[in-house]
């Protein structure tokens, strides 16, 4: 998953990951994003409303696929202007699937990505979104890969605690932290708003694999997640 809104153009990641189709064809995706202040405003000085990085993700989302053609391309959009061309073809079709974790995101996912990466709780609450997105478009949702991460620990609730200290952001990181730039303002903030419990309650902790089977992501419809 990579942000290609700020730090990183997209036609640079449209030339990365042509070229990184051509060592394993057919073996990888790319995942985009809109980022997180933490990592973009330190890097660029700024970090704009969501209205902006949902379209400048949907901007540049369109730039990598024209880019994939190996056409020449002239684009002057609104936040982007290209000017350029991949002269090494494609042999095969790269899916670009859309990191999503609220209602309108899952709905922008479904009509411009060719899949989805989220979490269990937007997956369970927000899946009808994802599916009006793709509808929308004209897309069968159930075709449509489906990434949902599922954190596993294999251990005992030692085990599980010790990982949450270092998770400890994870239930709030894209409810309000990531308008936050200053990572130890996000700690801080973590540390006295998040109960340590509630960081791995949702979290299978077991050396036996059976428990992860209990939890069903009710996913059947739309891809294969993992």
């Amino acid at each position: 998953m990579t942000c290609q809104t700020f730090r990183y153009n997209p036609a640079v990641v449209a030339e990365a990951f042509a070229t990184l189709e051509s060592l394993p064809p057919g073996r990888i995706f790319l995942g985009v994003a809109s980022g997180e202040a933490l990592n973009e405003q330190s890097a660029i000085g700024f970090w704009p409303k969501w209205a902006e990085r949902s379209q400048r993700l949907i901007e540049a989302t369109e730039i990598i696929r024209q880019l994939w053609t190996g056409q020449q391309i002239a684009h002057d959009g609104a936040y982007y202007k290209v000017n350029a061309r991949l002269y090494d073809s494609l042999a095969n079709t790269i899916p670009l699937l859309m990191a999503a974790n609220g209602p309108k995101a899952m709905q922008r996912t479904g009509q411009n990505a060719d899949g989805l990466a989220s979490d269990p709780k937007t997956w369970k609450e927000h899946k009808s979104e994802f599916e009006a997105g793709a509808k929308a478009a004209s897309k069968d949702a159930s075709k449509m890969p489906v990434l949902v991460e599922q954190y596993v620990v294999v251990g005992d609730k030692g085990d599980a605690q010790r990982a949450a200290e270092l998770c400890r952001f994870g239930p709030k990181a894209f409810e309000s932290y990531y308008n936050i730039r200053d990572p130890k303002e996000i700690q801080q903030r973590a540390d006295s708003e998040v109960p340590l419990e509630k960081v791995y309650s949702d979290w299978p902790v077991s050396t036996d694999p059976r428990p992860t089977s209990r939890r069903s992501l009710n996913c059947s419809t739309a891809g294969q997640p993992s």
